[in-house]
């Protein structure tokens, strides 16, 4: 007897619903990191028991293809987040760096604002 309730084609129609889902909310402009390793999760759960070789919802990749871009997104984002920044003290330093950053994070979102701040700070240490 199979574990699932669903029959194959439910469970991949499932599936690529899950990662449009997933899709949509990791491409919101303005979101924030929980939003997107939230939706990464998603994503990599739908495509967990897709065929390697079949086409993904992610333009012109397969399943694996898109895999593995997923995964290199995850690992870009916490290898930023290791080195992370300690905000309170750019706000104790330089107020408006933290206004700009601040500023930044709901226009495009924490991640993209913090990689922003990040080279900033290295930028001025080098001056």
């Amino acid at each position: 007897a199979s574990s699932t309730l669903l029959e194959p084609e439910e469970q991949q129609t499932l599936q690529i619903a899950m990662a449009t889902m997933a899709k949509r909310i990791s491409e919101q402009p303005g979101g924030d990191i929980i939003d997107e390793l939230f939706a990464n999760v998603v994503e990599m759960k739908s495509l967990e028991d897709l065929p390697d070789n079949a086409p993904s919802i992610y333009e012109g990749l397969t399943v694996a293809e898109a895999r593995d871009q997923i995964q290199k997104e995850i690992e870009t984002r916490n290898s930023t987040l290791d080195d992370g920044v300690d905000i309170f003290s750019v706000g104790i330093e330089n107020p408006e760096l933290l206004d700009q950053y601040l500023d930044r994070a709901r226009l495009i979102g924490d991640f993209e604002a913090l990689v922003w701040l990040k080279e900033k700070i290295e930028k001025e240490k080098q001056n």
